[in-house]
């Protein structure tokens, strides 16, 4: 589990990302998580995004893809805007 602090649309945040294994019938899945959230007035706002290792999958092929959608992950999370700050 990491933690780092952000700012999205000038509000105080943060990323919290993790990464672990959930086992459904015989299939064990290992899920990467990204949380972005940021805080504004009374509200807390919440991004969650995720990549799901397939069966199989190399845990390198796996931290590749993650690395691949970085970029996205963080374009998404840049295109949030908070509306009634600007009232």
């Amino acid at each position: 589990m990491s933690t780092r602090r952000i700012v999205i649309d000038n509000c105080p945040g943060a990323i919290i990302e993790w990464t672990g294994e959930n086992q459904r019938l015989d299939i064990t899945l290992t899920t990467f998580q990204r949380t972005y959230c940021a805080l504004h007035n009374n509200y807390l706002f919440m991004l969650g995004v995720y990549v799901v290792q397939r069966p199989h999958e190399e845990t390198e092929d796996f931290e590749s893809r993650i690395k691949r959608l970085d970029p996205l992950f963080r374009f998404i999370a840049n295109s949030i805007t908070i509306q009634n700050q600007y009232y």
